[in-house]
């Protein structure tokens, strides 16, 4: 499993990393990604941010909060009705049964939610993440165990937030680094051109204090991962300046 940690904004002089989003690729084609907001980190209340992707030869994937299935919060996404938008179903895990429907569930799709080139993307927002019927979360902790789900075949192609589920074909368990997930502001985290390249590749994050006189110092940790460039481009320097413009 490929885990990682990626900023969704780049460093920029005089600013700060924004959001942050941590992210794991079960397979080479599913991917399930986490951003906490920094507020909801420091408090442990809030909103949290998280986007499933996959391929639309499976029937659906599933990312769930929790250790095992049974009192898992969990989120089901298949593509809707019309095959050119995805459905997100809350669901809450009751053991090795299908399932069930969680209308308690505040969750919202963001976007850049949708089907593109045949691959299914949810960008959701949940406001009430921190608990559930059966578990809890705590934002403010290191680490985090959550379980994921996915079942390929036929898209399912339904609206309906109850629709029926095959058994999945592939499951397990992981711990999302919570470190590397938070900071930001609450809003969308996966859409805008700097978090499309930041979540292409790994890497990129920067830490630093600005300079408020003289001189200071903070380097751009190079880009890495499949398909990403060797380097940032120069326009994105990899340094402070030696001294503030005058």
């Amino acid at each position: 499993m490929k885990t990682g940690g990626v900023a969704a904004a780049l460093l920029g002089l005089g600013s700060t990393v924004y959001a942050q989003i941590a992210k794991t690729c079960p397979s080479t084609d599913v991917c399930y990604s986490l951003s906490v907001p920094s507020n909801t980190a420091s408090s442990g209340n809030g909103d949290i941010f998280f986007q499933l992707t996959a391929p639309t030869s499976y029937s659906w994937v599933a990312l769930g909060q929790g250790s095992s299935m049974s009192g898992a919060n969990i989120f089901v996404m298949y593509t809707d009705a019309s095959g050119s938008n995805v459905t997100l179903s809350p669901r809450l895990g009751t053991g090795h049964s299908m399932p069930q429907f969680n209308s308690a569930a505040q969750v919202t799709l963001l976007e850049g939610t949708g089907v593109s080139n045949n691959i299914m993307t949810a960008n959701v927002r949940c406001s009430n993440c921190k608990s559930w019927s059966g578990g809890s979360m705590d934002f403010t902790s290191s680490s985090a165990s959550w379980i994921f789900a996915a079942k390929s075949g036929s898209s399912l192609k339904s609206g309906d937030t109850n629709a029926a589920i095959s058994q999945h074909g592939s499951q397990g368990s992981f711990s999302f680094d919570l470190s590397k997930a938070k900071g930001g502001s609450d809003v969308n985290p996966f859409t805008g051109s700097s978090a499309a390249a930041a979540t292409a590749c790994s890497g990129g994050s920067a830490s630093g204090t600005a300079a408020s006189g003289g001189s200071a110092s903070s380097t751009l940790a190079s880009p890495s991962g499949t398909g990403c460039p060797t380097s940032w481009p120069s326009a994105y320097s990899t340094a402070w300046p030696s001294s503030r413009p005058s």
